[in-house]
């Protein structure tokens, strides 16, 4: 069933990724959002049973996309916190998380190809070598720095916006999935079970808010080129 809603939330995100294009030239600073979704829209798709397994019996290279899914996410969280950064004002901060995000998308591949135990890399909570275990908690502190400037985003703005709330909703669904995937990284035994029970129900919880958020962003954009006709 939670499969089934990943799914469901994986067209949703699609859906506004699409419908946020039509910004693309009239409001070039939305185009980052846009990306962002698009990413997390990517990394949703490869999270998914359904594809994963798919893709690893196609390309016989056990793990792979789950090294795919990671990259994209952690260089979707880096966009997101460049966003979040220039919303703050923080241009420099927007660079820095701007060029960090090819920097650590590298250095994840290079975690996964020091992998030894290479056949086990689809499974990779608990059951990998250290350097791809390093991998795993940088996606995790990568997405647990995105969603904690989330939630500040939503604490310091004033006015309070529907688009805020959408974001705190994604960050409180993004901070316990890293926060249970570093856990889970560090502590399989103790830690894995509850992770993978839930993982895809955190991860369609925050699909769907970003969606929201973006699709609310979206909706106020318009309505302001119509009030400035």
């Amino acid at each position: 069933m939670a499969e089934n809603f990943l799914a469901a939330a994986l067209v949703v995100i699609t859906a506004v990724t699409l419908a946020r294009t039509s910004l693309w030239r009239s409001e070039p600073q939305t185009r980052l959002l846009t990306v962002v979704l698009a990413l997390f829209a990517v990394s949703g798709a490869a999270t998914h049973p359904w594809v994963r397994d798919a893709v690893d019996t196609h390309l016989r290279l056990p793990g792979w996309v789950g090294m795919a899914d990671d990259v994209v996410l952690l260089t979707a969280v880096c966009l997101m916190c460049a966003y979040l950064a220039r919303i703050w004002g923080f241009d420099t901060v927007a660079r820095i998380a701007v060029a960090a995000a090819p920097a650590l998308a590298l250095s994840l591949a290079v975690a996964y190809t020091l992998t030894t135990d290479s056949d086990r890399r689809h499974h990779y909570i608990g059951e990998l070598s250290g350097p791809a275990t390093v991998s795993g908690l940088i996606v995790s502190i990568g997405l647990l720095i995105a969603t904690l400037a989330m939630f500040a985003t939503v604490l310091v703005a004033r006015p309070l916006s529907l688009t805020h709330l959408w974001f705190g909703v994604a960050a409180a669904a993004g901070l316990a999935l890293a926060a249970l995937r570093a856990a889970a990284t560090i502590d399989p035994g103790r830690f894995a079970d509850p992770y993978w029970s839930v993982r895809y129900t955190l991860a369609t919880l925050f699909l769907l808010a970003v969606s929201a958020a973006g699709i609310t962003n979206l909706r106020n954009k318009r309505r302001s080129r119509v009030r400035s006709r």
